[in-house]
Order: C-alpha cells, then sequence, then structure tokens
C-alpha cells in the first residue's frame, strides 16, 4: 500500500490450511478468525465447492452480514460448478483458470491494485503508481549492486593474484551459501507439500469410512504427484489411502478388487479408466521407468 495512505502497509492473512478441525464443527479459532476478517477470499475450484468445511466458512461468513466483503477468486470450472450458490451472485475478482504458473505471478500482480483500491477505498491509479515506483526502485537498486560488483570486480583484476584468489574463494562460498538456500527452500516446500497430503489423506480415509470410494479415490490421488519428474515427494499415507479405496467394494467402481499382482513397493502416480470400466495404475518402478497395472 502507499506509505502515504492511512491505511496499514501490510495486514495480517488467516489461512486455514493447517488448522482444519477433524470434525464437523468449525472449531473455536477458526469461528474467531472469521470473525475478526475484515474480507473473505475464497479459492474456488470443484473441490472447493465440494468441502463441507468450506461450505461452512462460508456460511458463517454470511450469517455475520458480510457478503459485500467476500472477493471470489475462480482457481477451476465454471461458476456454477465452483462457486458457491450463496455467493455466485458476485463478481469474480480474479480468474486464475488456466493460467500457466509462470504467467501466476504476472496475472496476480496486475490484478492487485483493483482488488487493494475494492479493500482500502484508495484509488486504483494511486496503489498502481505505488506498486510501479517501488519496481523501479528496486530495479534501479538492482542496476547499481550490479555495476558495483562490476567495478569491484574490475579493481581486483588489476590487483594481485593472491587478491584474485581472495575474491574466487569469496565466490565459492556464495555459491555454497547460495546451494544450501535452494536445498533449504526445497525442503520447506516438500514439508508444505506433505502436510497438505497429509490432510488429502485424512480427508481419503474418512471418506472411506462413509463408503464414499469415489471420493476417497479423488482426494488420494490429488495427495500424489502429477508430474512424474517433477521431485515432488511421495506421500505413503495418500498411497495407503488410495489402495484401501480402491479395494472397497462398490456399485461406482464395478465391484473391482485390487489386484495382488501389483507391487506394494512401487509409489501409486495416477489412474485411468478404459472404455470397459477397467482401472489402469501408475506405478513409478524406477528414475525414469514407469510401468501400468490393470485392477480386476
Amino acid at each position: 500500500m502507499p506509505r502515504t495512505a492511512a491505511v496499514p502497509k501490510k495486514r495480517r492473512v488467516f489461512r486455514d490450511t493447517d488448522e482444519l478441525p477433524t470434525s464437523v464443527d468449525l472449531g473455536t479459532d477458526i469461528r474467531r478468525a472469521l470473525e475478526d476478517s475484515e474480507w473473505l477470499i475464497p479459492l474456488c475450484s470443484r473441490e472447493y465447492l465440494a468441502s463441507k468445511w468450506c461450505m461452512r466458512e462460508v456460511e458463517e461468513y454470511l450469517a455475520l452480514g458480510r457478503k459485500e466483503r467476500i472477493l471470489p477468486v475462480l482457481l477451476s470450472g465454471e461458476p456454477s460448478e465452483a462457486v458457491p450458490e450463496a455467493i455466485r451472485d458476485l463478481p469474480v475478482s480474479l480468474d486464475l483458470r488456466e493460467v500457466k504458473v509462470s504467467e501466476l505471478r504476472r496475472r496476480v500482480n496486475a490484478a492487485l491494485p483493483a482488488l487493494l483500491a475494492r479493500m482500502s477505498g484508495l484509488e486504483e491509479e494511486r496503489i498502481a503508481a505505488s506498486q510501479r515506483r517501488r519496481r523501479f526502485f528496486r530495479t534501479g537498486a538492482a542496476v547499481l549492486a550490479l555495476l558495483a560488483a562490476i567495478f569491484g570486480f574490475g579493481l581486483y583484476a588489476v590487483r594481485t593474484a593472491d587478491r584474485i584468489a581472495r575474491n574466487n574463494t569469496a565466490l565459492e562460498e556464495a555459491a555454497r551459501e547460495a546451494e544450501a538456500a535452494r536445498l533449504e527452500n526445497l525442503e520447506e516446500r516438500n514439508d508444505a507439500l506433505l502436510k497438505n497430503a497429509s490432510y488429502l489423506s485424512q480427508a481419503a480415509w474418512e471418506a472411506i469410512a462413509r463408503g464414499e470410494d469415489d471420493t476417497a479415490i479423488a482426494l488420494a490421488l490429488e495427495a500424489l504427484p502429477e508430474d512424474l519428474h517433477g521431485g515432488e515427494p511421495v506421500s505413503a499415507e495418500a498411497i495407503g489411502a488410495l489402495r484401501a479405496a480402491l479395494s472397497m467394494p462398490s456399485q461406482t467402481k464395478s465391484d473391482y478388487q485390487l489386484a495382488q499382482s501389483i507391487p506394494a513397493g512401487f509409489p501409486i502416480t495416477g489412474w485411468r479408466a478404459d472404455k470397459d470400466n477397467r482401472a489402469g495404475l501408475f506405478l513409478q518402478t524406477g528414475e525414469d521407468a514407469t510401468e501400468e497395472y490393470w485392477l480386476d
């Protein structure tokens, strides 16, 4: 937000990703967070509409009389199949359907001035101008830093070999630190993915307990990596839930059972159905190897 604006520059955002209750009740913390929140930003999708907890949150917020303070963001699907009916008449604040990951940041940044203007009451152009100035100064600072580095390396080049050796040592140390930071970020990302997979796996087991095999399969598959070569962690909990769901007697799955010939030691990475309603499971059997097994 502009520094001269009489509004907070930053605001706290409450996310319930790690705080969803295991019961039907929303829980005291989430209900209090909804009461304290000035705005509700639902990330709408088919999965969002199917979530009883998400629907309870929307109902709770509507009960507070704050419908005009809901900003729907559409992630996938048409509004009729992704946005809760009670807020379907609200305009979609941001449409991110079929947006490539490489374009996601640009699309969100382009929409931010309008969203912030609505939330703060400031003029959209004022917010956009503030963002442009911030980007300009950041770019200028980066250019100055680069020029300073080039100048510094030029001075080192005309000095003694000892100074050059010291500089090389410093660069190697910086590279090691950068690699350590990259590995730390990767570990944090994998931890977040595994937390999400744990939540989806729990939801899948709850669906299994209710006899909803199709829902359990969908939840378990969502917890597994979509890209076989993407380097994402594979959740053992999700694999277990998927195997349990596939082995359930079911009318919707033509009562097939998990074939005993499928190896248990390989991650399940996906599945598909053929025209005869058989299900094919894809198992990763090596670093670059995938095998397909069919269920009876």
